[in-house]
């Protein structure tokens, strides 16, 4: 019997490379710029991956230590004229989930910055088979034509990366992009909805979908069922430079007692480091309405009384909005995590509230 892949040409993907003009290159070579990711490990030989540095997570949570090479939010940015961008990339570990596809957990995708609109173009797919084929994949998508391209490359929201190549044309033009809007990104702590389970792809999740509306930098510092508040991760935000913080963790709070002892110190935290910027307090989403109010409750208390002590820039966002009321239910795969039309619901809500706090 022929596999679905024989049957449907359009479900068939690459997974050598044969070109005889490609040339590899390390994405800390001249011309290319890897955004959301630990800058210290990116000056290693070769690069490591990760969301912060080593000493940080292992002093957070077993769980934080287990997930801070995930490399959710990572990009890497490049003007080229080459007419492919190829892919060869390795792992560790395999983050195969019964509710995410490889797409999002393990793959790549790849944006068109075009006339300052920067719009998904393709994917690098890894294959069904992946955990057998040695720890990696290569992959490759072609323009059908040879010009100037600024591309955006999203990271896996997942997968620990070891190792990365992009393939160019050996002849190929390799410039710096424009960067972002601002120097400083936006920190995002919070749960696995914040890591971005379950996207179908990188740049679904909602921190991609606010980057690309309002020319954003991000860090996403979530941490699947690891987001708990502690004092080193909060002292390890607050050390980050950023132009605003998005609080988003109560899924992760055991109780509102834990939350009410961890969330009030995080905000003091950051804001004590970074006196101006502004500060976005989520409460959970969910498909049914109301759950968990004692935790919308501390939240609420933290915003409140920064706001009567005369701190204007912090707001509460209720989750229980973020997914509207059309198709309400439509909004996850498991009634708790987005899939990428809950994504994008909890991104406009996101994007309001930081288009009129940052004056965009």
């Amino acid at each position: 019997m022929k596999s679905l892949s024989e049957i449907d040409a359009n479900l068939q993907i690459s997974v050598r490379i044969d070109q005889p003009d490609v040339v590899w290159h390390e994405p800390n070579e001249e011309g290319f710029t890897v955004y959301g990711l630990e800058p210290q490990g990116l000056l290693q030989s070769p690069a490591v991956y990760r969301r912060m540095p080593d000493e940080v997570a292992k002093s957070v949570s077993e769980g934080v230590y287990g997930l801070y090479r995930n490399t959710a939010g990572g990009r890497i940015r490049f003007t080229t004229d080459s007419e492919y961008v190829a892919l060869r990339c390795g792992y560790d570990i395999l983050c195969n989930m019964p509710h995410q596809p490889l797409t999002g957990s393990t793959g790549f995708d790849l944006y068109i910055t075009d006339q300052d609109e920067c719009r998904y173009f393709k994917s690098f797919v890894p294959p069904w088979d992946a955990k057998d084929r040695a720890h990696g994949y290569e992959s490759i998508i072609h323009f059908g034509d040879r010009r100037k391209r600024d591309i955006t490359m999203h990271f896996p929201l997942y997968n620990n990366v070891t190792l990365l190549h992009i393939g160019l044309q050996m002849d190929a033009v390799i410039m710096k992009s424009a960067g972002y809007l601002f120097a400083d990104p936006v920190v995002y702590y919070g749960s696995s909805i914040t890591q971005g389970g379950c996207a179908s792809r990188p740049g679904n999740s909602y921190q991609g979908f606010v980057s690309r509306a309002l020319n954003l930098d991000q860090i996403n510092l979530g941490f699947s069922g690891s987001g708990k508040g502690e004092a080193a991760m909060r002292e390890y935000i607050a050390s980050l430079p950023m132009c605003a913080f998005v609080l988003d963790y109560d899924h992760n709070a055991p109780d509102e007692v834990h939350l009410s002892k961890t969330h009030e110190p995080m905000y003091r935290a950051v804001r004590e480091a970074h006196p101006d910027i502004p500060i976005l307090c989520l409460s959970r989403t969910d498909v049914h309405f109301g759950l968990k109010q004692e935790m919308k409750a501390v939240i609420r208390q933290t915003v409140e009384k920064a706001q009567a002590e005369g701190d204007t820039n912090i707001r509460f966002l209720d989750g229980d909005l973020l997914f509207g009321t059309d198709c309400r239910d439509d909004c996850t795969v498991d009634g708790t995590h987005p899939n990428d039309l809950g994504f994008y619901r909890m991104a406009q809500g996101i994007i309001v509230e930081l288009r009129e706090m940052l004056n965009l």
